[in-house]
């Protein structure tokens, strides 16, 4: 078993493949004690959480459990469904424009990474992934996608509402964006939510903040 995932983590997708077919019930095998940040995980989260989606397409198509979760641990307490493993890889994929030490703007990303992390979190859901599970914490697949979604936008002072430029936010990072909110809206989910970790409206918490150009996408009054 700790075969597979070493093979996973070194993105052997053919050695991976060769394992599935003499062993198919491997596809929803669970991670042991080592390597430590793996612990307890399945392959499918495993080969979306290190970027490996190629491998990820590859244990979907095999059966691989599309609402997995972890059992906490001492070491990991924190437990997060495969869903929202997905939907995070997919944001945080997403093409974007950074500024690096010497003032200049350097792409992070490609469309090619860009398509195939939005591909594998749309297949999932297509394929049945629950929407509704949420994590240790009591957050859901929207509310993970907001925080990813802060992380790949320009930085945001809450203190001072002040946003820096040290992302740009171009067509592509409004075009990945875009679709992935847009696959929500698909799947029923709304801005009306409770941030669990501040307990206010989703909506006042992102208002003043670049995120709220995508939240607002999933008003319910608004029509697309």
């Amino acid at each position: 078993m700790q075969k597979t995932f070493q093979l996973l983590r070194r993105g052997d997708i053919e050695g991976v493949r060769q394992i599935l077919d003499r062993k198919p019930e491997e596809v929803n095998a669970v991670s042991g004690d080592k390597p430590k940040r793996d612990q307890g995980q399945s392959l499918l989260q495993v080969a979306i959480k290190s970027g490996h989606l190629d491998i990820a397409d590859l244990l979907i198509d095999r059966g691989g459990d599309l609402n997995f979760i972890e059992e906490p641990t001492e070491l990991n307490p924190f437990c997060q469904p495969v869903i929202q493993t997905a939907g995070g890889r997919a944001v945080f994929d997403c093409r974007r424009m950074i500024k690096r030490w010497n003032g200049q703007y350097e792409m992070y990303s490609s469309k090619e990474k860009a398509d195939q992390s939005f591909k594998v979190f749309k297949k999932m859901l297509e394929l049945g992934a629950d929407i509704s599970q949420k994590d240790s914490h009591g957050g859901t697949l929207l509310q993970t996608i907001l925080i990813e979604t802060k992380e790949v936008l320009p930085f945001f002072s809450w203190r001072t509402k002040e946003t820096s430029d040290n992302v740009l936010i171009t067509d592509e990072l409004r075009h990945d964006l875009n679709r992935i909110y847009d696959l929500l809206i698909r799947y029923g989910v709304t801005s009306e939510e409770i941030s669990v970790y501040y307990k206010v409206p989703l909506k006042e918490l992102y208002q003043d903040s670049p995120t709220m150009e995508f939240l607002k996408r999933l008003d319910p009054s608004r029509s697309l």
